[in-house]
């Protein structure tokens, strides 16, 4: 056992699934973790086919949240300045 990974994670030591999990864990990843999450990123963004994917998913997420904010306008602006007010901006910046 390693003081960066508990027992319960040792076995995903070194890997993308492990990066994952420190992130669940609110912790900043390990050098292993996250030299395999970047090795695993590279590879997937490569692929041309899944570098279209992942713009076509974006695309539908912005379109999506777009329709979302005009149908939930006031839920939205509330939360968003109380997400401003947690990352430190006042509601003027």
């Amino acid at each position: 056992m390693t003081p960066d990974h508990p027992s319960s994670f040792r076995a995903r030591r070194g890997t993308s699934s492990g990066e994952h999990a420190h992130r669940g864990r609110g912790e900043e990843p390990c050098e292993s973790c996250r030299t395999a999450k970047a090795t695993y990123d590279k590879r997937r963004y490569d692929d041309p086919r899944v570098a279209q994917r992942l713009r076509l998913a974006a695309k539908a997420q912005g379109i999506a949240k777009t329709k979302l904010v005009a149908q939930h306008r006031d839920e939205y602006q509330t939360l968003y300045r109380a997400a401003k007010q947690e990352v430190g901006l006042t509601n003027d910046q």
